[in-house]
């Protein structure tokens, strides 16, 4: 479960990296890899976050808890993406 979670890090981490190149290089397929690459290591944390979740309670409500940690997931996301006075159509008009 560790390792999952370690490589997961270091998936994203390269995605991450790889910004950079494309920022320099003015490369949007470069920069779309390695935004694919990020969603890969955050999808393999997740996955590896699964177990934990599962144990932290009893096992009758393990289905719950899943269900709860992926919305949460979903959710913190888009208040990130979208903070800006207007709104998420104004964020993607910048």
């Amino acid at each position: 479960m560790k390792n999952g979670g370690v490589i997961g890090l270091l998936i994203s981490a390269t995605g991450s990296a790889l910004f950079r190149p494309a920022a320099t290089l003015l490369s949007y397929p470069l920069f779309l890899g390695g935004l694919f690459i990020v969603g890969l290591g955050f999808a393999m944390l997740q996955i590896a976050a699964n177990p934990y979740v599962t144990i932290l309670g009893p096992e009758r409500t393990a289905s719950s808890r899943l269900n709860l940690a992926q919305a949460f997931n979903s959710v913190w996301l888009h208040p990130v993406w979208c903070w800006h006075p207007r709104g998420c159509r104004a964020r993607l008009e910048l």
